[in-house]
């Protein structure tokens, strides 16, 4: 599975904004208790997310990053790649910050 086809995949398991996933790292992840530490959020208060079996499915396909981060991209690195990949696609008028809305999150 492509690195692209895993995060958006890993987005629409956690409804994490792209700016969390962006800054994910490997050492707020908590597998055993399956969450993952947002200590940084857009209100300012910290967070779990709790990480569905897809979710973790998605980390297992992933290679380990030196710097420790999860994902190796900027927030708008995220959305121009997802236009991208829609325009490919023949998808008009779908934002990354979509799955969101329909979740209510």
């Amino acid at each position: 599975m492509t690195e692209w086809r895993l995060l958006i995949t890993w987005a629409i398991e956690t409804a994490m904004r792209r700016g969390e996933i962006a800054a994910m790292r490997w050492e707020h992840l908590d597998r055993r208790a399956r969450v993952l530490l947002l200590p940084e959020t857009k209100n300012g208060t910290p967070r779990r997310v709790p990480l569905s079996v897809a979710a973790l499915a998605v980390l297992d396909g992933l290679p380990r990053r030196i710097d420790g981060r999860v994902w190796g991209m900027r927030p708008d690195s995220i959305s121009q790649a997802f236009e991208r990949v829609c325009e490919a696609s023949g998808i008009e008028g779908l934002t990354f910050h979509d799955p969101r809305r329909r979740l209510g999150v």
